[in-house]
């Protein structure tokens, strides 16, 4: 008996035993296949953590031995999600593979697929979502074949997340009687979208991961109002702000049934930084840049890009601990942010770039930044670095000391 046939029947029975029963079975099941897919989706993330190259690929292809079939299609919306492009998983079994994949926006994964087809035994699907089944000689050449076509065929613009908001609202238009009301707009699906809302400003209080940190629950702040804030799929090492940020959130609204108690819940489906911590760290970069080309800064302005050995050891733990394959890529706000969060410390963006600059100078590590992504590479070194002979630290010591003795002229 199939899991759909045990769901009927557990709506069916009038046997509360054999209801128990089958619950306990369905619990099982979909506890195994909540393994299966972390399992793959953790090999998938092992691998694109070495090979995946965000400012060059298009389009993301894996495929494993003994994948479980019933769950890639799944994982590779997981995949789309987290990087923004077409995924498409295939599992092995001997030497034929069946494949799922998904798609963004703007890219038809049906016509990619015809495009790359006489390297395929079969194809089906649409624009978005579609299943192949292929031989395993010809995975290279289908990989090579569909990602050329991805990359002729997908811009930069069309890989940028989209969420269409609806409404702009304020705290005073959310109310249990406001979502009961949006309920005479459902079903929704295609043709007829949830509708989606957005926020500006409002502050993070608290970030929990849950179900073993694949999903967060956050509680968000405006008005003297507290709200409830879920962001399904994602991690606390995928999150894109931390607590104190100051967030614009896109969310459809939803009521929580919980005990006897209904709760008013955000379901966000994006969360980025206020214009206000946006101009925060522009300002931060401008004291970096200003201090790298030579030109005067305030004592203020020195002291928030001065790291002290607390603030250097924070930045270096963090890198060295979540560098793979001796490869760190981040957002740059992200990045000075979490360090901040999880160290309690003041890591500004500009700090952070002097940190980087001298353990580049100690031959630790090389970093370059492009496209708002910063991305570290860790060097091969033996022995103890001494970052005390820096010429980074040094200069802004004697800015300081310079600082200091007009101060007392």
């Amino acid at each position: 008996m199939g899991c759909a046939d045990q769901a009927a029947e557990l709506f069916l029975t009038d046997s509360p035993s054999r209801a128990q029963e089958i619950a306990v079975m369905l619990c099982c099941q979909n506890k195994e296949r909540q393994n299966a897919e972390n399992a793959i989706l953790k090999q998938a993330f092992d691998v694109l953590q070495k090979e995946y190259d965000p400012q060059e690929d298009r389009m993301i292809v894996l495929w494993g031995d003994n994948w479980h079939h019933g769950v890639i299609g799944i994982v590779s919306s997981r995949i789309s999600d987290r990087y923004g492009c077409p995924t498409v998983l295939i599992s092995l079994d001997g030497d034929v593979g069946k494949g799922s994949g998904r798609s963004v926006n703007g890219f038809n994964l049906f016509e990619a697929l015809e495009h790359s087809s006489a390297f395929l035994e079969k194809f089906g699907g649409h624009a978005l979502a579609a299943g192949l089944t292929i031989t395993r000689e010809n995975l290279p050449a289908f990989k090579e074949s569909i990602c050329a076509y991805a990359k002729e065929n997908i811009s930069e613009e069309d890989l940028m997340p989209v969420v269409n908001v609806d409404c702009l609202i304020s705290p005073d238009d959310i109310s249990l009687e406001a979502i009961r009301e949006l309920a005479v707009l459902e079903p929704y699906g295609m043709g007829n979208r949830e509708p989606i809302f957005a926020m500006r400003e409002l502050t993070v209080e608290d970030i929990t991961p849950i179900s073993s940190d694949r999903h967060l629950k956050m509680s968000l702040i405006k008005g003297g109002r507290r709200f409830t804030a879920m962001l399904f799929g994602t991690g606390s090492g995928g999150c894109p702000v931390v607590q104190g940020d100051m967030v614009d959130a896109a969310f459809s609204l939803e009521i929580n049934h919980f005990r006897g108690r209904q709760n008013i819940q955000l379901m966000l489906k994006d969360i980025r930084l206020s214009d206000c911590e946006l101009e925060k760290d522009h300002y931060f970069l401008s004291c970096y840049s200003n201090f790298i080309n030579g030109q005067e800064l305030t004592d203020s302005q020195v002291n928030m890009l001065y790291p002290d050995r607390a603030d250097l050891v924070a930045v270096w733990r963090h890198i060295i601990s979540r560098a793979q394959g001796g490869k760190l890529t981040a957002p740059y706000n992200t990045l000075s942010r979490r360090i901040s969060y999880e160290s309690r410390r003041m890591i500004n963006i500009g700090k952070l770039f002097v940190c980087l600059d001298v353990f580049s100078e100690s031959c630790l590590l090389s970093y370059h930044f492009k496209n708002g992504l910063l991305h570290i590479r860790m060097r091969p070194f033996k022995g103890k670095a001494d970052i005390t002979k820096s010429v980074v630290l040094a200069t802004l010591r004697h800015r300081k000391q310079q600082n200091a003795s007009d101060q007392a002229i």
